[in-house]
């Protein structure tokens, strides 16, 4: 046969043209991956468009991942167990409370900043400054710790009273996780010796001095709590009012009507009404 050295030629070279990867000029290395067909031995390398990651690939991400995550919780524990033992050679059970931590917030005084719409740095400065005016205060009665009830503010069960933080001071707790004996103001002392058998919650009014810069933020929050409650009140006025007024309304059309009578006219509507149906009846009889 004139083609058989060809033949076998081709046969020889088919294998390694075959084996060369196809790679496309758009393409990318990343792309490029190995199929295997059955048959013939030899193997097809082929380009994809995509870049789709094997699933091996996604595994070893999250396997990453998952190793980085445990060595940051492992150094957080790290530090805090050098915290607890410098502590304990200290001869402390637990370390230090930061100075901030023994002037706390109540829960109305932190619904008084939610109302007043302060968040994030003007919170913590409005927080500073209470916080501030009341440690300058406690050293005076030697409270170790102290919890803000109410902001400040005027007035209260004294309409006359002037601007002052209504807060709790506390000793120094005796036994771990125990709070300390509360601290009672001396006005609330002379009141209950006044008064035998009535007890009072011992909280003080802390004074700020008229010299301490009150922080923008704060004024601020409490004029626009101001202008808004007073929105609120001239909105609740002109309901009620509007309200008012189409009752009044009513009760004049229904006074125009006739349906507005003495209680004498009703009853004496009532038994015309009567009289008139027995008559009714008694005519249908006949």
């Amino acid at each position: 046969m004139r083609f058989a050295p060809i033949i076998a030629v081709v046969s020889t070279f088919l294998p390694v043209v075959l084996c060369l990867p196809i790679v496309s000029e758009r393409g990318s290395d990343l792309s490029i991956h190995r199929r295997e067909y059955p048959g013939p031995s030899f193997d097809v390398f082929e380009r994809d468009d995509g870049l789709d990651l094997d699933s091996r690939d996604i595994d070893d991400v999250e396997e990453i991942y998952q190793r980085s995550r445990g060595a940051l919780k492992a150094a957080k524990q790290a530090a805090k167990a050098t915290r607890v033992a410098k502590a304990a050679a200290k001869g402390k059970t637990s370390p230090k409370r930061p100075a901030n931590a023994k002037v706390t917030f109540g829960n109305a005084a932190k619904a008084h900043l939610d109302e007043l719409g302060l968040h994030g740095k003007d919170r913590k400065k409005v927080k500073k400054y209470h916080k501030q005016v009341v440690k300058q205060d406690m050293k005076n009665h030697g409270a170790h710790s102290a919890r803000v009830f109410h902001l400040a503010h005027t007035g209260g069960s004294d309409p006359n009273e002037k601007n002052h933080i209504t807060a709790g001071y506390y000793k120094a707790p005796t036994k771990q996780g125990h709070p300390g004996e509360q601290i009672k103001s001396p006005w609330a002392i002379k009141h209950e010796k006044e008064n035998p058998g009535k007890v009072t919650k011992g909280l003080f009014h802390v004074y700020p001095s008229e010299k301490k810069k009150v922080p923008s933020s704060w004024t601020k929050a409490a004029e626009s709590s101001a202008s808004r409650k007073k929105a609120e009140a001239d909105r609740h006025a002109a309901a009620t009012k509007a309200e008012e007024e189409a009752k009044h309304r009513r009760v004049e059309a229904e006074r125009l009507a006739g349906g507005s009578l003495s209680a004498e006219a009703k009853k004496a509507q009532r038994e015309a009404a009567k009289a008139a149906k027995a008559a009714k009846k008694l005519g249908k009889k006949e």
